[in-house]
């Protein structure tokens, strides 16, 4: 049995060596380009994959810089005019009980 197959397979191989225009490394020029395009396709991927990574992470900062600049400017508008507010109520007229003014 195993010198059939074998015999099979050497009777195969002179048909293909044999034919005209097939050639023995045919498998590997079939797969070639295809393995290039695969390999190139991968590396462009990565690529991408770690430049907008690093985009990101820039932009992220920079938002978190604008959002932490807004936060701080509001908090400081927002403090005197907290203050004035209640510098204003203490300088009010008496107010009468049930916080209702006296109007003359």
């Amino acid at each position: 049995m195993v010198g059939l197959r074998g015999g099979c397979a050497a009777a195969g191989r002179g048909v293909l060596d044999s034919a005209p225009g097939v050639r023995q490394d045919m498998f590997s020029l079939f797969f070639a380009p295809i393995s290039v395009a695969w390999l190139a396709s991968a590396s462009a991927a990565t690529f991408q994959y770690f430049f907008v990574r690093r985009q990101l992470r820039t932009s992220e900062s920079e938002k978190s810089r604008y959002q932490q600049a807004i936060h701080w400017v509001a908090h400081e508008m927002r403090t005197p005019l907290t203050a004035i507010q209640g510098s204003r109520r203490n300088h009010d007229p008496i107010q009468i009980a049930g916080g209702k003014r006296q109007n003359n």
